[in-house]
C-alpha cells in the first residue's frame, strides 16, 4: 500500500479556525439524537453529506423514492456541491496529509485519537471494512461514496490512527 498526500477541501479555508459546528463524528456511530443534534448545530454541517437524513414521509419503509422525491444521497449530493460553489467548503491548492486529532467521550471516559487522512493506494479494489461496522451500514457508506464521487479522489481516502 502506498500512503500519498491529496487535494482535500476544508471548511471555509482562510475565514474561520473554529470548526466545532460543522463537524460531525464517523456516520456510524450517530444516533437518530446525535443526528438531529447535529443538524441543529449548523446548516453547514458535514452529516448533511455524510449521514443525511432521509426527510421522506415513511422514512422507516423500504420503498424507493417517487418521481418527485430524491433520495437522501442525491439530496446530500447537492448540498455538497451547493457548500463548493459558494466556497463553504474549498479545495486546497495544493496536496497534503491532514493529521488530526479527535477527543470525544465513550462512557463517561474522555477519548483522545490522533490520526491522518491520505489517499491509500492498494494493488486491489477490495475494500477491507471495520469487523465491527454492520453489512447495513457498509451498504450505505458504499451508497453515499458513489453519490459524492466527483468530489472523492478516484482511488480512495484513508483515515488511520
Amino acid at each position: 500500500m502506498r500512503v500519498e498526500p491529496l487535494r482535500g477541501y476544508r471548511y471555509a479555508i482562510g475565514t474561520s479556525r473554529d470548526v466545532s459546528p460543522v463537524v460531525a463524528p464517523p456516520y456510524d456511530q450517530i444516533s437518530p439524537a446525535t443526528q438531529e443534534r447535529l443538524y441543529a448545530m449548523s446548516p453547514e454541517n458535514i452529516v448533511r453529506v455524510t449521514y443525511p437524513r432521509d426527510d421522506r414521509p415513511n422514512a422507516g419503509a423500504p420503498a424507493r423514492p417517487t418521481a418527485n422525491q430524491k433520495d437522501k444521497y442525491a439530496r446530500a449530493r447537492e448540498v455538497l456541491d451547493g457548500w463548493l460553489a459558494r466556497g463553504v467548503w474549498r479545495r486546497e491548492d495544493r496536496p497534503a496529509i491532514y493529521p488530526y486529532t479527535q477527543t470525544y467521550r465513550v462512557g463517561g471516559q474522555s477519548v483522545t485519537r490522533q490520526g491522518f487522512v491520505a489517499l491509500a493506494r492498494r494493488a486491489t479494489t477490495r475494500v477491507a471494512w471495520c469487523s465491527r461496522t454492520s453489512g447495513r451500514t457498509r451498504g450505505r457508506r458504499r451508497t453515499a461514496w458513489t453519490s459524492s464521487r466527483r468530489h472523492a479522489p478516484t482511488s480512495g481516502s484513508s483515515s488511520c490512527w
